[in-house]
């Protein structure tokens, strides 16, 4: 990807000014307002491994293990069936995957895997990785 730095510079577009904000904010913090965020949480499977989660959300009476995929691609079924495994594995209430997009089927999948009562697994976009190849030469 290239970009102009003279069109970027400007601060002038409004997308580009909105993109350079949410560029810098993690998403991790930002769930803060849905219930008490613990970042890189000491969580283990039913066998006493540790297993690997950007945060831990808990609303209520509920755990949520949080998943941030920091990718610039679009999130697959692959993604979802590791989330359901997870919930499965260590007993959480459910599965958080927040990432730049899924797949059509991805996003069926989760829904499919929630209605069946099995795991909850909830997708969210994040906008960070907004293509800004428009800003380029």
């Amino acid at each position: 990807m290239s970009v102009s730095t003279n069109k970027i510079l400007t601060g002038d577009d409004p997308i580009l000014s909105s993109h350079k904000k949410t560029r810098r904010q993690n998403p991790l913090t930002s769930l803060s307002v849905l219930g008490n965020v613990q970042l890189s949480p000491d969580v283990k499977n039913y066998r006493g491994k540790p297993v690997k989660l950007d945060a831990l959300l808990e609303k209520e009476n509920e755990k949520y293990g949080v998943i941030w995929l920091n990718w610039k691609r679009k999130v697959g079924t692959n993604k979802i069936h590791q989330a359901e495994r997870l919930v499965k594995d260590t007993g959480l209430s459910g599965a958080i995957i927040i990432g730049p997009a899924f797949s059509d089927t991805a996003e069926e999948l989760a829904r499919k895997i929630t209605a069946s009562g099995k795991a909850k697994v909830i997708l969210i976009e994040d906008y960070i990785f907004k293509d800004i190849d428009q800003y380029g030469e």
